[in-house]
């Protein structure tokens, strides 16, 4: 996997060609049903016969074609439809090795099914020639990708001449910019012998989904505060089984004491009065996480490219923080995510069930704090701290964090404006994250 830096992390993972998807696709590897401006069938067999089935090559020697057509076709004072006759002839010729020379094989295909954004899935494939022919300058690529993800070689991995019954490995790569979830459709080898001008592919189906997690920051510390410090749990709660205690020593026995607490070892030894061992229960920091999802739209339903981007920030900074929390000595106890709490089990793995929602999640058009206030309150007692990440600070959050604080629980805030957006001012518990300062780096929070 690629690793992330702390100077180009966020430009790697986030920055996204909002255009992209207005612009004409001239990828091969995508996936131009899922592109606004070929709904059509008509359209989509063209871009496919231009950008599939011609080669580079091939399309510019369909401008020549085409040229010396329109110049024959002008006058036959001079014998100017010779050449386009040639060019039309060694087109047949080429359209016809198409169906001679399409490949026949048998592929498998391996990769992880979860990746973070900006980093590129490797994926390994083995190609075994079935044909009876060998096959010459085959090509490996992906096909039908969706238009948020890229090949890495969007010409293909080369798999040179294979004869028949060879087999090989080779590996491919989709790089993934933006998270969510996605569908790999498929595959296709391809070749474009013999003269270089068409393709000749056979396409391989198997559908894959994958999960691309929010990418998660270089954080070196966070401060989170304390409310009533420490809760019980421990070890054991975080497995949910037996008694989270811990072993403190032993001690000669006293009226009222277990008898499952008795030493039997160590009162054979001593040879007097019964030994128990002391316990003391563990206590672990228990955190609940907020992130407002809330985002405004305008007068189309449409969110703004600004407000976008800082919603994305807000989701790397919750997934950076379940990051920082999974290697302490902490436990989530809840994961709340727009008008939805999620209950994160509190084992040691909790750090893939948040990065998997957050994977998912989405804006809201409305205010969840009034849906996320009652399902906090209803587990606040169990709770040590609350980090709520906002995209603003303004009265409903405002409200929504004093209430939090006049209940004894330690609230943290961090707030990411979008870009251009008025920033709080700055509270002891309250931390601000513009555009400017994430992109260079977050590493205190």
């Amino acid at each position: 996997m690629a690793s992330i830096t702390t100077t180009s992390w966020w430009k790697r993972a986030y920055t996204v060609d909002l255009a992209a998807s207005k612009s004409l696709p001239t990828d091969s590897t995508k996936d131009i049903s899922q592109h606004p401006y070929f709904l059509g069938g008509l359209s989509r067999a063209v871009w496919r016969y231009w950008f599939l089935r011609l080669t580079r090559s091939g399309r510019w020697f369909a401008f020549v074609t085409f040229l010396l057509v329109f110049n024959g076709a002008m006058t036959l004072e001079i014998q100017a439809y010779i050449p386009a006759l040639y060019a039309a002839a060694l087109w047949a010729v080429a359209e016809g090795t198409v169906y001679l020379t399409k490949p026949r094989y048998r592929l498998h295909i391996r990769h992880g099914n979860r990746v973070a954004a900006g980093e590129i899935l490797q994926i390994e494939a083995e190609v075994a020639n079935q044909g009876k022919l060998t096959g010459y300058d085959w090509n490996l690529l992906p096909t039908k990708l969706p238009l948020a993800l890229d090949a890495v070689a969007p010409q293909g991995t080369p798999l040179g001449t294979m004869v028949s019954g060879e087999i090989r490995r080779v590996r491919l790569g989709v790089r993934c910019p933006k998270r969510g979830e996605y569908l790999l459709r498929g595959y296709r080898v391809e070749t474009d012998f013999p003269f270089g001008l068409m393709n000749s592919y056979t396409p391989y189906w198997e559908d894959h989904k994958i999960l691309v997690r929010p990418a998660i920051a270089p954080l070196r510390r966070i401060e989170i505060p304390t409310g009533q410090k420490y809760h019980p749990g421990g070890v054991a709660l975080a497995g949910r089984h037996g008694d989270s205690m811990e072993l403190l020593g032993n001690r000669e026995y006293r009226a009222g004491d277990r008898l499952r607490d008795i030493d039997w070892r160590t009162t054979a030894r001593m040879a007097g009065s019964p030994i128990v061992r002391e316990w003391r229960e563990e206590f672990f920091q228990r955190v609940a996480l907020v992130l407002d999802t809330h985002v405004p739209t305008n007068l189309r339903g449409k969110v703004k490219t600004e407000h976008e981007a800082a919603f994305e920030r807000a989701v790397s900074i919750t997934a950076t923080i379940a990051h920082h929390l999974a290697t302490g000595e902490y436990i989530v106890d809840a994961f709340a995510a727009g008008p939805d709490v999620y209950p994160v089990s509190v084992g040691n793995s909790f750090e893939d069930e948040i990065l998997d929602i957050l994977a998912m999640v989405t804006t809201s058009g409305s205010d969840p704090l009034s849906v996320i206030e009652p399902q906090i309150q209803a587990i606040q007692e169990t709770l040590t701290t609350i980090i709520c990440i906002f995209l603003k600070y303004e009265s409903r959050q405002q409200d929504f964090v004093q209430n939090l604080r006049q209940s004894g629980i330690g609230v943290k805030v961090i707030v990411t404006p979008p870009r251009g957006v008025l920033e709080p001012v700055s509270e002891h518990y309250l931390s601000v994250i513009s555009a400017d300062t994430f992109e260079g780096g977050v590493e205190f929070l």
